[in-house]
């Protein structure tokens, strides 16, 4: 991993605005760091992964609220 991409994670860890603009926009997140396009996927491919994940909690969570109304 390089300095640069350790220093992009570093950031989306410890600035709430950084990571919500790097989940939002990606590419313009990254225009400020020297990544090589290995790691640029990388980094596409996670905020993907992540927005699936976030996707299947949230209908998790409305089908767990509908079955506690239908069963109340």
């Amino acid at each position: 991993m390089s300095d640069e991409m350790k220093k992009l994670i570093g950031q989306a860890v410890t600035d709430p605005a950084f990571r919500d603009e790097l989940f939002k926009n990606p590419e313009q997140a990254m225009k400020g760091f020297n990544l090589t396009k290995d790691e640029e996927k990388a980094i596409k491919d996670a905020v993907k992964d992540a927005a699936k994940q976030n996707r299947k909690q949230k209908i998790g969570a409305e089908l767990d609220a509908m079955r506690g109304s239908v069963w109340s």
